[in-house]
């Protein structure tokens, strides 16, 4: 992800249905091979509404 312009996320049309508009999705910083507690336990690093083009 670069910091300095938009990243677009394309999800599977049946994910994105289960989602409202203005659901928020974040990305945080996880040890390698994930979260241990299958939440999130790093700093969130970006954000942004679904929905889109």
């Amino acid at each position: 992800m670069a910091a300095d312009r938009p990243t677009i996320v394309s999800l599977p049309q049946d994910r994105l249905a289960q989602l409202n508009p203005r659901t928020t999705l974040a990305v945080s910083l996880e040890p390698h091979g994930g979260s241990p507690t299958g939440q999130p336990t790093g700093p969130v690093l970006a954000k942004g509404l679904v929905g889109g083009t």
